[in-house]
């Protein structure tokens, strides 16, 4: 029977762990998780859950100490240390929202749209000591359409990351995954990996001018949870936000 730790904190975690990871046939030896803070999550947490389950909440250390066999991590918010990572004997398998090698880091929704894509994904691959470097077992993709928001392909993605974990957790118990260097994926045509961080949306201001261009930067910043792209007049944010509509008169 093989022994997992589970990480992971928000509501898509806790669905992940109580629908897909404690079906296996396996040792929960337990699950590195933080309370969550927000207003806009409204599931349980994975912290909650896994105090009315009895589960225990590990520290780094005491993962490293349990030499367990495998490690899920369901949109972790926290860099597991190298020691850690290599403490696994098949590794710790990440559910990425976004399509890898192409979209590594964060806020890769968002970026889809603005580098106006066709598609959108999610990946489940291997963490190692580099950011979203590691080996992929899986991708999961869907088409972007042309009422999706940054908020929409986040709900999406949700919805992928669940689908991508379910449908590979049996081969990664059973130790019979795919397992693609991603530099392998690179020379075969993809374009080079790049790497998105919370700099690289500094792009939320428009200026009037440019408005009929900008579209896909309004819609990958269009959330009723955070601010959206907007323009400035006299001195004064003007924000601006999707609405589809007829402009035909009645």
């Amino acid at each position: 029977m093989k022994r997992v730790v589970f990480f992971g904190s928000i509501g898509l975690a806790r669905k992940c762990l109580e629908e897909i990871v404690t079906g296996q046939d396996i040792e929960l030896l337990g699950v590195c998780c933080s309370p969550i803070i927000s207003g806009w999550r409204e599931d349980e947490s994975v912290y909650s859950y896994c105090e009315s389950n009895n589960i225990p909440i590990l520290t780094f250390d005491e993962v490293e100490d349990l030499s367990p066999d495998i490690g899920f991590s369901v949109r972790y918010d926290k860099i597991i240390p190298e020691k850690v990572i290599y403490s696994f004997k098949q590794g710790i398998f990440n559910t990425h929202g976004g399509i890898l090698p192409e979209y590594r880091g964060s806020y890769c929704n968002i970026n889809a749209l603005i580098n106006n894509e066709e598609e959108y994904g999610v990946t489940l691959h291997y963490i190692s000591k580099g950011v979203d470097v590691g080996d992929v077992v899986a991708i999961k993709k869907v088409k972007i359409t042309e009422d999706d928001t940054g908020f929409t392909l986040y709900k999406k993605s949700e919805q992928l990351c669940y689908d991508v974990l379910r449908e590979n957790i049996q081969d990664i118990v059973n130790d019979t995954n795919k397992r693609i260097p991603q530099e392998d994926l690179i020379q075969s045509g993809h374009s080079f990996g790049t790497y998105y961080a919370k700099s690289t949306l500094e792009k939320k201001s428009i200026g009037l001018e440019n408005l009929k261009n900008s579209m896909n930067i309004v819609r990958a910043f269009d959330s009723p949870y955070h601010e959206p792209a907007y323009t400035e007049v006299e001195g004064k944010k003007i924000y601006l936000r999707v609405s589809y509509g007829s402009s035909e008169k009645q």
